[in-house]
Formats: structure tokens, C-alpha cells, sequence
């Protein structure tokens, strides 16, 4: 078990084995980030991490008006402060 350092709750282990999986992480904040974050992630180093939490919406015609399209052409991510998480949920199957 490598932690981050003798402060933080993280496993950085933990967290590179889930690369690429489904996760919720939880953080020591209050509001609707106290809920967590779920997403794919997407990267984690020794001072933060990265979630993918949506996916860019694609039109299910691609001969539509672009201009009329829902949704964002963009995904969204979250950048999380690696001393901010508390808890890790992810699912070993």
C-alpha cells in the first residue's frame, strides 16, 4: 500500500487499479459534493484525480441541424484534490 503521504486517507494504489472503472468518491466538502462523484476514471497522481462523469451527447441523426442539437458537444470531468477525498467506492466484479 503506497498512501500519499502520512496526512491523506488515500490509497494511490487503490486508485490506479480502477482506472478505467466506475467509481464514487466522496470528499470531506459540504452541498451537493458531499453526495459524491461518480464517474469512469479517467487519472490519478499524488495530487489529484480525474472523473469522467458524463459523455458528450451525440445526435441520433448526424444530417440534423448541429445547431438544434441538446446537450453539450463536450463531456464533463472532475478534477478532485487528492487531500479532499475521504472515501473510494468502487465495485470489484
Amino acid at each position: 500500500m503506497s498512501f500519499i503521504n502520512n496526512t491523506s486517507r488515500v490509497n494511490l494504489d487503490s486508485l490506479n487499479d480502477n482506472i478505467g472503472r466506475v467509481v464514487i468518491i466522496f470528499t470531506s466538502s459540504g452541498g451537493c459534493s458531499g453526495k459524491g462523484f461518480t464517474g469512469v476514471l479517467a487519472s490519478a497522481n499524488s495530487c489529484s484525480c480525474k472523473l469522467i462523469t458524463s459523455l458528450p451527447n451525440i445526435s441520433p441523426n448526424p444530417f440534423a441541424n448541429q445547431s438544434n442539437r441538446c446537450g453539450t458537444q463536450f463531456g464533463t470531468t472532475v478534477e478532485i484534490p487528492i487531500n479532499q477525498i475521504v472515501a473510494v467506492c468502487s465495485s470489484q466484479i
